[in-house]
């Protein structure tokens, strides 16, 4: 199930495997939904309960989450300076731009 909420915190977030939610001004973005099916995909890979452990106490697996699904979300399209700013920016990882540019290659 996808929600389209007209107001939400980030363009996309899915907390479950079978839920995905993308804020409506993006819910055309075919990068955007890869990179929340990448995170789908994981947690029906890892579990829930293991992704979510991870994901939230751990920056090397944070990490390793967001590259793969920034990765597809490339490969979809997004441009990698844009993906690479976010990753650098947006989930408290310790990296710079040029890091994650390098990851994200």
């Amino acid at each position: 199930m996808i929600l389209y909420p007209r107001y939400w915190f980030s363009a996309g977030f899915t907390p479950l495997p079978n839920l995905m939610i993308i804020r409506k001004d993006s819910q055309h973005s075919v990068p955007l939904h890869k990179h929340e099916e990448t995170h789908q995909e994981q947690m029906r890979r890892d579990g829930v309960i293991k992704f979510w452990f991870r994901y939230l106490f751990s920056k090397k697996h944070r990490l390793n989450y967001e590259v793969e699904a920034y990765r597809a979300q490339i490969a979809a399209g997004a441009s990698l300076d844009s993906c690479a700013a976010y990753l650098a920016g947006m989930y408290y990882l310790g990296i710079d731009f040029e890091q994650a540019r390098c990851l994200l290659r």
